[in-house]
């Protein structure tokens, strides 16, 4: 009877301990806090971040989870860095003019009350230059075509690479009709929108900016607001006209690209059309005649 007292003791015992470790484990996964994972969290940053929008980001991915600050971002055009084969495409633009042709007016100037970039409309002014065309001021790379907030109406920007290798952007607002297609290269001189009233304002908002990156909607980053058409702060942004001055094509020759595009629109016939003078020259080389 004594070794069936211990033996039924010991059972007791072995099956404390069983159900104690038990609990402690129930206790330690009801307890335990899951890490979350994100799916951009191995990035360096928010700016190369490719998550898809609405994914948290961290801002200091090099702590422990519990001190990681986050940010939600959606899909808009800011702060993002432009790839090597966008940096590449961006075409040299030999020289630069007037937006809206050499009978301009300026309506309101760089700078003026904060203005990143310049008013402008048509000789005629005021309403009289709606549906007027807008053109390119030099051959670029189409980076954005659409709305952003911000800035009125529709927006184009055009990429530009200068012979120094420097890189340039060129921003329209305040257009409507827009045939400028994104990632299409445009010549200079080339109609890429039409002047457009928005909210009974009428003028292009013609910008010039220093960038390697695409940053057009209207942002505000702890009390810092980016992207308006005023600022007391000038950024990146270049004066336009006194960089149309200084950057004006040698010479009265149309841009090349701008000759190509002409002919493709062109049909064959049209593009070997030629005077009497001119087709008699060339029957006489044909022929072999001197």
């Amino acid at each position: 009877m004594l070794w069936l007292v211990k033996l039924r003791k010991g059972q007791m015992i072995v099956g404390g301990v069983i159900l104690l470790g038990v609990t402690f484990l129930a206790l330690g996964v009801f307890m335990k806090k899951d890490e979350k994972n994100y799916y951009a969290h191995s990035l360096r940053n928010w700016q190369e971040a490719d998550a898809v929008p609405g994914y948290p980001i961290p801002l200091n991915g090099d702590v422990k989870p519990e001190f990681q600050e986050f940010i939600t971002m959606q899909f808009v055009p800011n702060l993002t860095l432009l790839s090597g084969v966008d940096l590449h495409m961006q075409p040299i633009a030999s020289g630069f003019t007037h937006p809206l042709g050499e009978f301009s007016i300026t309506e309101e100037a760089f700078e003026n009350d904060g203005l990143l970039g310049v008013r402008l409309n048509s000789a005629a002014g005021g309403i009289l230059g709606v549906g007027d065309p807008v053109y390119a001021a030099g051959t670029g790379l189409v980076l954005f075509s659409g709305k952003a907030e911000g800035y009125p109406g529709e927006v184009i920007v055009l990429g530009h690479r200068l012979a120094d290798g420097k890189l340039i952007q060129s921003v329209y607002a305040r257009v409507a009709d827009r045939s400028a297609r994104l990632g299409k290269v445009i010549a200079r001189g080339e109609k890429i929108a039409t002047l457009a009233s928005v909210d009974d304002q009428v003028g292009l908002h013609f910008e010039v900016r220093e960038s390697v990156g695409l940053d057009i909607a209207r942002q505000e980053i702890e009390g810092l607001v980016l992207n308006e058409l005023r600022s007391p702060q000038r950024f990146n942004r270049i004066d336009p006209l006194v960089f149309l001055k200084s950057h004006a094509p040698e010479g009265r020759w149309p841009d090349p690209l701008a000759v190509i595009h002409g002919a493709e629109k062109k049909s064959f016939n049209e593009v070997l059309e030629m005077d009497a003078a001119s087709a008699a020259k060339l029957s006489e080389i044909l022929s072999g005649g001197e």
